[in-house]
C-alpha cells in the first residue's frame, strides 16, 4: 500500500504485516446519526449547521479531528461561525399572511386599473359622439328620437297574418297562371271532343243536303 503524507512523502509498507491495521470508511453525519467510533474524522463545509456539527462531533469515544479546507473558510472564527450557525425550521404558514398581502395587493392594482380603462374608454367614446355629432349637426337626442322613432313606426304598423300573407303571396301566383292560360293556354280533351264532334256533324249536315239536291237535278234532266 502506498500513502501520502502530508509532508508530500510516500511509504509503501504491507498491511498484512501489521495487525493493527485496518480500513477506514468515510460516512455522512446522517449515515452515522447514532453510530459510536474511537476516532472520529470529521471533514467540516460552510454548508454545516449547528445540527449537522452536533452529530458530526459527537460519534468518537477517544478523540476527534476537524478538518475544513482554506478556501472554503477565511479563518478559525468563521469556521466556528458557520458551524454554530442555527437553522430556523419554516413551514408554508409561515409565508401565509405575505402570501394574502400580496394578493389582495393585486387585487387592488387590477381593480384600478380597470377603473382607469373603464374611464378612458368613456371619455373616448363621449368625445366621439361630440365629435360626430357636431359634424352631422346633430345632438344626442335628435339622434335617439330619429333612431327610436323609426323603431316605434315600425312596430305601430299592422302586421298582417300569416294567412293575409299566404292569400296574397299566392294570389297573385294564381293570377298570373290565369293570365298566361288566357294568352297561351292548350285546349283540354274535352274541348278537343267537342270540336270535333261539332265538325263531323257540320260535315254529315253537308253531306245531306248535297243528297237531297242531287234528285232534283236528275230530275230536271229526265225531263
Amino acid at each position: 500500500m502506498s500513502v501520502k503524507l502530508d509532508s508530500g512523502k510516500s511509504v509503501q509498507f504491507d498491511p498484512s504485516k501489521y495487525q493493527n491495521f485496518d480500513h477506514g470508511y468515510a460516512f455522512t453525519v446522517h449515515k452515522t446519526q447514532g453510530a459510536s467510533v474511537d476516532k472520529a474524522y470529521a471533514f467540516m463545509s460552510p454548508s454545516n449547521n449547528h445540527s449537522l456539527s452536533y452529530v458530526g462531533m459527537t460519534r468518537h469515544k477517544d478523540e476527534l479531528h476537524i478538518y475544513g479546507s482554506l478556501d472554503k473558510f477565511k479563518s478559525y472564527e468563521h469556521m466556528a461561525e458557520c458551524l454554530g450557525r442555527r437553522q430556523q425550521k419554516e413551514s408554508t404558514l409561515d409565508y401565509a399572511d405575505s402570501a394574502a398581502k400580496f394578493q389582495a395587493t393585486r387585487e387592488q392594482e387590477r381593480k384600478a386599473q380597470k377603473q382607469s380603462t373603464a374611464t378612458a374608454q368613456s371619455a373616448l367614446g363621449n368625445r366621439s359622439e361630440t365629435s360626430a355629432a357636431l359634424s352631422r349637426g346633430q345632438t344626442l337626442k335628435e339622434r335617439m328620437d330619429a333612431k327610436y322613432g323609426e323603431r316605434r313606426d315600425h312596430e305601430q304598423q299592422p302586421q298582417m297574418t300569416l294567412k293575409e300573407r299566404m292569400d296574397a303571396k299566392y294570389g297573385e301566383r294564381e293570377t298570373g297562371h290565369e293570365q298566361q292560360g288566357q294568352q297561351g293556354r292548350k285546349m283540354t280533351l274535352k274541348e278537343q271532343l267537342d270540336a270535333r264532334l261539332e265538325a263531323r256533324a257540320g260535315q254529315q249536315k253537308d253531306v245531306g243536303e248535297q243528297q237531297q239536291k242531287q234528285p232534283q237535278k236528275d230530275q230536271g234532266h229526265e225531263m
